[in-house]
């Protein structure tokens, strides 16, 4: 129904509730898709009655518990998204590609740079490509480190 300011209203005046003009649709949401509200509402509502046992002996606790877990499933995640020249460079060189064939390539308006500035790039991506290829050895061996801490008993 409409109100004086001429809003759509989603409580009925009087005894029509059931012949109720059907209630606006959220910004941001058009026909046939999936309300943000209404779906997080069912979650909701599946979560208290799935772990009622966890939410009666500590709400504040659980509620905690499932936002982290929620959040972590949820972009943006955590660490620097690659950057496509960087990825590129490693694929060449990978590859047995040449680095003075890479910059060109890699590097944007690398021919068009003056002389120092065109060095800079050029030690700037082959330093990039080495610290990525350390951080992934460095992930490696943490992970080896950490998988064998926990085979081995503590005394």
């Amino acid at each position: 129904m409409s109100n004086p300011g001429g809003a759509v209203t989603s409580q009925p005046a009087g005894a029509d509730a059931k012949e109720a003009e059907p209630m606006a649709t959220p910004r941001g949401t058009e026909r046939g898709q999936k309300d943000l509200a209404r779906v997080i509402h069912q979650f909701g509502a599946r979560l208290r009655r799935d772990f009622a046992p966890q939410v009666s002996e500590d709400p504040r606790k659980f509620k905690k518990r499932a936002v982290h877990y929620l959040r972590r499933c949820l972009p943006p995640f955590p660490g620097r998204p690659p950057e496509a020249s960087l990825t590129r460079a490693i694929e060449l060189y990978k590859a047995g590609v040449e680095w003075k064939e890479i910059y060109p390539q890699c590097i944007p308006d690398h021919s068009q740079m003056p002389p120092a500035v065109r060095r800079q790039a050029e030690s700037n991506l082959r330093a990039a490509c080495r610290s990525r290829r350390n951080a992934a050895k460095r992930r490696i061996r943490q992970q080896a480190e950490s998988s064998q801490s926990a085979e081995t008993p503590q005394r």
